[in-house]
């Protein structure tokens, strides 16, 4: 006989994983997208819809696998994109501060700035 809360533990550290792992890649895919941009190659438009899927999604599901640093930086570079009104050559760095936070936030499984994370924010 199988303890129900053991596979369910095994199921949720499985899905975790797979949540570092796809996030992760999102925003690799994120970066390659505004090299892209920055490189006078893709349309504006696209791209940013593209990024604001993929934000979309890793801040949907950051309360599964706990990550709430994660989701507030997503949700923090999603009201960005919306008040720039877009992305340009402008505030591409920008948007990759926003991304290197998340990326190194998911690396360490947000043990950075556990005792504060409001100055992590900041």
């Amino acid at each position: 006989m199988f303890d129900v809360d053991d596979v369910s533990e095994g199921i949720l550290v499985r899905l975790r994983q797979e949540f570092i792992e796809t996030a992760s890649d999102q925003l690799e895919g994120i970066d390659g997208k505004l090299d892209q941009l920055d490189s006078g190659q893709g349309k504006a438009e696209e791209i940013l819809l593209s990024v604001q899927r993929d934000i979309h999604n890793i801040k949907g599901q950051e309360p599964t696998f706990g990550f709430p640093l994660t989701g507030r930086v997503a949700h923090m570079l999603e009201d960005y994109l919306i008040n720039a009104g877009g992305i340009g050559a402008e505030n591409i760095a920008d948007i990759r501060t926003y991304l290197g936070l998340m990326v190194n936030l998911i690396a360490t499984a947000e043990s950075i700035g556990e005792d504060d994370p409001q100055s992590l924010l900041k």
